[in-house]
């Protein structure tokens, strides 16, 4: 920069803002949808996984695919797979920044399922025999 002010040369830099809210191409508004929602409260963290929000991302991608102009142009390959150009606004490179940006700040919380006992699983059948010699005996079979 020193270089283009001593020369007097104008910054060559375009400038980065203010942006066009109403300018949806980067994905500005879906953004701003998943930073909400990513405040909702959840059962195991104070708020939602990213891969909650996430889906947001693909609800957004998925409209914008049933709109005119949201699909580009469609390939067919050689098992007769056919892939498509997108034009959603999820897909600029802006708003694949600000998701990776999310999932690292994020996170993911994993809690796998636990496995059943052999206790747990005695007490289940034995539950569920009880029940069916009850209702068994109810129809006088």
């Amino acid at each position: 920069m020193k270089v283009h002010n001593d020369m007097g040369v104008p910054n060559p830099y375009k400038a980065r803002g203010p942006w066009d809210v109403n300018d949806n191409r980067l994905g500005y508004r879906a953004a701003i949808c998943m930073v909400l929602r990513s405040l909702d409260p959840r059962l195991y963290a104070d708020y939602i996984q990213y891969e909650t929000t996430r889906k947001m991302r693909s609800h957004v991608a998925n409209f914008e695919h049933t709109t005119p102009g949201g699909v580009g142009a469609a390939f067919v390959g050689e098992e007769g797979r056919v892939s498509f150009l997108s034009n959603a606004c999820t897909n600029s490179p802006w708003f694949r920044r600000f998701a990776r940006g999310c999932h690292h700040r994020m996170g993911d919380i994993w809690i796998p399922d636990q496995p059943v006992t052999i206790v747990e699983l005695r007490a289940a059948l034995k539950l569920l025999e009880e029940d069916w010699v009850a209702w068994f005996q109810g129809k006088g079979i």
